[in-house]
């Protein structure tokens, strides 16, 4: 008996779930936007700028990277740099 009404405790938190999680990001978001002192759509709309310029920043970087571990790129430069003090 025990065992069954774990198991109907644990599957109507299990469809609560979604909603729990939803109502808790509405309530964070109007926490920090009244930390902030800015009405909520405009935390919403700085949130979605900030993230797609770190998505951006990120993107670049990881571009940058890749091109300077190209080992192509990378043998061309060790060889450049062998013919100089070659010489």
């Amino acid at each position: 008996m025990l065992m069954l009404s774990l198991i109907h405790i644990v599957s109507s938190i299990a469809r609560r779930l979604p909603w729990l999680l939803e109502v808790a990001a509405r309530l964070l978001a109007r926490l920090l936007a009244q930390a902030l002192n800015m009405p909520e759509p405009v935390l919403h709309s700085t949130g979605l700028y900030m993230v797609a310029r770190v998505q951006e920043v990120e993107h670049k970087a990881a571009k940058s990277l890749t091109r300077s571990l190209c080992p192509t790129r990378v043998f061309r430069q060790l060889r450049a740099l062998t013919r100089r003090s070659a010489r």
